[in-house]
């Protein structure tokens, strides 16, 4: 936002532009310096007390954005954990099969869909970044990726999720309904 803000300001050619900027600079600064974990990809939640490295979309949708403040090295970095942990045929999930929070369906009792409804539900919507994320780095998607987006294409709506595991493997897919 800072960094449209330095460019709109230039554009018109107000004086706040070049503090816009100097600002957008510094976010970004501290933004690498707090979510950037050691393997490259990016902490879910940063606590006082803790770091949260949960693989959820949520480093896609930061890492997606046209003025994004992550660094090419760890875009790549972390369209390959996307693609290995978070891609499916169908969508994305909201978190990987291998956090011990991971629900592998959504269904039951509202409750029961409550929790899982950020634990690991496939969403379609999610490709959107996913494919503006691969042109960021510079890869296209990966031929999972690509068959993913192919095969959902002409599909129930995006704004859906779609149940997890064993629908996440079959080709008649459902989607959720009511959402």
């Amino acid at each position: 936002a800072l960094t449209v803000m330095s460019k709109l300001a230039q554009h018109l050619k107000l004086k706040r532009a070049a503090a816009y900027g100097r600002l957008a600079r510094v976010v970004a600064q501290h933004f690498r310096s707090h979510f950037i974990a050691p393997d490259g990809t990016l902490c879910d939640c940063v606590h006082t007390a803790r770091l949260d490295f949960s693989v959820r979309p949520n480093m896609l949708i930061a890492a997606s954005l046209p003025f994004s403040p992550v660094p090419r090295a760890s875009a790549a970095r972390l369209l390959e954990v996307v693609e290995r942990h978070l891609l499916t045929p169908l969508g994305i999930r909201t978190l990987s099969p291998m956090d011990p929070r991971y629900r592998g369906q959504y269904a039951g009792d509202l409750k029961q869909k409550a929790q899982a409804y950020h634990q690991g539900t496939i969403w379609c919507w999610l490709i959107g970044p996913s494919r503006g994320f691969s042109r960021r780095t510079g890869r296209g998607p990966s031929r999972r990726s690509r068959s993913g987006v192919l095969r959902f294409r002409g599909s129930s709506p995006c704004r859906s999720p779609v149940e997890n595991d064993e629908t996440s493997r079959r080709p008649d897919r459902r989607i959720v309904p009511g959402l």
